[in-house]
């Protein structure tokens, strides 16, 4: 997904593409190298190690298995959230429609205002 967002803002706005661009990479560098610390450091002789206890797994196992489904199955919440997401884009919907017809104002879009074809 970030590399379809970051090709359409490169192809408007280069230098937020670069910025955004720089994000990326350095929080895969971050989590790289979170992940090297905590997976291979060596550790002193006075660390313990502690395990997960029975009230840890009980918060973890929801989240592990919720996450396990909605990357199995992203529909269940692409489809709630669908009628909520077309009511948010009908105005720019209308207004595009508008604006290739001849409207010249968003208002005019939204409102339903239609306009004859100028000879």
């Amino acid at each position: 997904g970030e590399f379809y967002i970051l090709l359409g803002v490169f192809q408007a706005k280069i230098v937020i593409a670069i910025v955004a661009f720089a994000g990326v990479a350095l929080a895969a560098v971050y989590t790289l190298r979170m992940y090297i610390r905590t997976m291979h450091n060596r550790v002193g002789p006075k660390v313990a190690s502690r395990e997960l206890r029975l009230r840890d797994e009980l918060v973890l196992v929801p989240l592990v298995v919720a996450t396990l489904a909605l990357s199995l199955y992203p529909q269940i919440a692409l489809q709630r959230g669908e009628r909520s997401t077309q009511s948010a884009i009908r105005p720019a919907v209308a207004a595009l429609d508008a604006r290739t017809h001849g409207a010249t104002f968003a208002r005019d879009a939204v409102v339903g205002v239609t306009y004859e074809e100028q000879p």
